[in-house]
């Protein structure tokens, strides 16, 4: 009999075909044998209150324009430094809490977004604890937890692993999911530098001719 695969296992082939801006987030189980003793803080309320996700819903509009007023990017930067905000959206995109809840589904591209434009034009110190902080979370490891709530973790994780890899995460990773995760990363990258190349020897046959 062919053991039944679970949508957990499946995902980690599946996302090699993922498209470029949203990196590999494999799902992989781990056997008692592997496991690392996940260094889980129960977080049982939810961080982001919605007047918190009421900032993350104008910043979300503010960074989605293509022409921005004066007064938008004013507004973007405020958000981007406010502390207590930076410190709340790292918290929640590694909260099962959170992760559970109908808001987030809406809100977890523009909570990462977040992050990452805060390194540029906000608080970067606030928003690297933060980042830093998701990576080392080891609860990705726990077998023993929901595997939606595995997934997304996976997904944050693998998403800033990605777009962060200036700040050198991975000597951070918990365990082997994690490093799992940074491998399928890492073949990401390497497939988008080999897509560029040929597109730019392409184009430069092109201009030659």
């Amino acid at each position: 009999m062919v053991p039944e695969v679970s949508a957990f296992d499946r995902a980690t082939d599946e996302t090699q075909a993922l498209p470029k801006p949203n990196p590999v987030a494999p799902e992989v189980p781990v056997s008692s044998e592997t496991a690392v003793t996940p260094r889980i803080d129960p977080v049982l309320e939810i961080i982001l209150h919605e007047n918190d996700r009421q900032f993350l819903t104008e910043y979300g509009k503010i960074h989605s324009k293509v022409f921005r007023s004066s007064e938008d990017e004013f507004r973007r930067v405020e958000i981007l430094r406010d502390v207590n905000l930076i410190q709340k959206v790292g918290q929640a995109l590694r909260n099962p809490t959170d992760i559970k809840n109908s808001y987030f589904a809406e809100t977890e591209n523009a909570m990462i977004d977040f992050l990452l434009d805060c390194l540029k034009d906000g608080d970067s110190e606030v928003a690297q604890i933060a980042i830093r902080e998701i990576i080392k979370d080891s609860q990705v490891e726990n077998p023993s937890l929901e595997a939606s709530v595995r997934e997304t973790l996976a997904g944050v994780k693998a998403e800033l692993l990605y777009q962060a890899s200036g700040l050198n995460l991975e000597s951070l990773l918990p365990g082997p999911v994690s490093q799992k995760i940074w491998k399928n990363v890492q073949e990401r990258q390497v497939e988008n530098l080999n897509e560029s190349l040929k597109e730019k020897k392409s184009f430069e046959s092109q201009t030659q001719n």
